[in-house]
């Protein structure tokens, strides 16, 4: 068998596209429960909000700068969050308000069904591929 050598553009292209064959899709109204818990512990700004999405998902999960402004953009006309400018860069950041704690809150609640279904479903696949999973240390009452 030949080594394949690639430039550094084709293996970044290369690389982009497993990447992309094992993105995953959020369900409808995450990234919104999302972005009001990223800004609900510190001032974030888009920028950071899209960062810290994708190392939590050990970038499986880059949302577009555009999903995320739009979000943004509706949760301060629903006033879940505001707009702060920080003095030293002059750059614009989110931070939940105590309406959006609120909302929160309940969306979190809603989540637990959820949470709880797809831990049964991970244990079943982890059984299957052979990986010691226990949903019991993880369930949430």
């Amino acid at each position: 068998m030949q080594a394949i050598h690639l430039k550094s553009s084709e293996k970044t292209a290369v690389l982009e596209k497993e990447l992309a064959k094992n993105a995953i899709s959020a369900p409808k109204g995450l990234l919104k429960i999302l972005i009001l818990d990223i800004a609900s512990k510190a001032p974030s700004s888009g920028v950071e909000i899209v960062q810290k999405i994708s190392e939590m998902t050990s970038g499986a999960w880059k949302p577009s700068p555009g999903s995320i402004y739009y979000i943004l953009e509706r949760l301060a006309k629903e006033e879940l969050i505001s707009e702060i400018f920080t003095p030293t860069k002059g750059q614009k950041k989110y931070i939940t308000t105590a309406r959006g704690k609120s909302y929160l809150t309940l969306e979190r609640e809603a989540l637990l069904p959820s949470w709880n279904k797809h831990l049964i479903l991970t244990k079943i696949m982890a059984e299957i591929l052979g990986i010691r999973f226990d949903a019991r240390e993880t369930r949430v009452a």
